[in-house]
């Protein structure tokens, strides 16, 4: 059954608080740990009670204004977000303009059930609005609510209406290591390496640094059988060790962004899910795309 205006409100769900502290906590570990690495021990330690409090607690009452104060409902063909204390802001987002809910889980969402749920719409620049944190359920029959609205009869074919999802394309591990190979972040892996290695250049002392580096040549002499007049096989050792290290990373990063990638089709509509970490999900409502290019098109014919 299609959900009718007012049958879709609600409120950002108890976990934000918990999603917030955690957030804060997190923040802490860095300067924490940049700290020890420095100093050796914690010194003032009261200082750095307050320095904690102030990362945990900011985060934390943000979120416990907003949690109290968010609200969202559907209406008149609009999703209609308020939020504020002091000063309340309503925002008024038109169903017709909302090209995709996109819902993003990390391991501790998934893990909770929970989801962040952005709204955004055609030509905007970043999200129109975000919630976090969503019951994933609820992101889902929010998500529902925009993309399968009662249309004027006859405006979505008859086998559009199923509700079956049907799998188009999924991606393979062995698909996401050709990826991962063939992509541009084998490269961009090579000049992460470079910039830490000139970074280990600045920061480590240079008698440090030396030995480092005359460790590694010793290491490529060593494996290639320590033979001399071959100076060249340091060197293309070393090349081919930078390369495979870039390929590793290049086919690690394809990995985590595209894990379980599954492109589907419910109806008309196209759903996209993918991530091992942070798993994203989005959709494209074809008949929507459809009907906006060709109010489009409408336009440009007035304009010509």
């Amino acid at each position: 059954m299609t959900p009718k205006d007012g049958d879709v409100q609600g409120r950002l769900h108890p976990f934000t608080l918990f999603f917030a502290f955690w957030v804060g906590m997190r923040n802490i570990v860095v300067p924490f740990l940049a700290s020890l690495f420095l100093f050796g021990r914690m010194r003032e330690e009261q200082n750095y009670l307050w320095v904690a409090a102030a990362f945990v607690g900011f985060p934390l009452a943000f979120a416990l204004v907003r949690y109290f104060t968010f609200t969202y409902r559907i209406e008149n063909g609009e999703l209609i977000t308020r939020e504020g204390l002091f000063g309340r802001t309503e925002r008024h987002i038109p169903l017709n303009r909302v090209q995709d809910i996109r819902i993003e889980q990390d391991v501790l969402h998934r893990l909770l059930g929970m989801a962040d749920v952005f709204v955004e719409t055609a030509g905007g620049r970043g999200p129109e609005a975000s919630l976090s944190v969503l019951a994933r359920a609820q992101a889902e029959t929010l998500r529902a609510a925009v993309f399968t609205r009662e249309l004027p009869p006859g405006s979505i074919p008859a086998q559009a209406r199923t509700n079956e999802r049907q799998v188009i394309r999924e991606l393979s591990f062995r698909d996401l290591v050709l990826a991962g190979l063939t992509s541009y972040r084998a490269a961009s892996a090579l000049g992460i390496i470079f910039v830490v290695w000139q970074t280990l250049d600045d920061l480590l002392p240079a008698n440090m640094y030396k030995r480092l580096a005359e460790r590694i040549t010793g290491w490529a002499f060593e494996w290639q059988g320590g033979g001399a007049g071959v100076e060249w096989l340091p060197v293309a050792v070393a090349v081919f060790g930078l390369l495979a290290l870039g390929m590793s990373i290049s086919i690690i990063g394809s990995v985590v962004v595209f894990y379980g990638f599954t492109l589907s089709r419910t109806g008309e509509d196209i759903f996209r899910s993918h991530g091992l970490l942070t798993r994203l999900s989005s959709s494209l409502p074809r008949r929507r795309t459809v009907h906006q290019s060709r109010c489009q098109e409408a336009r440009d014919g007035r304009h010509d």
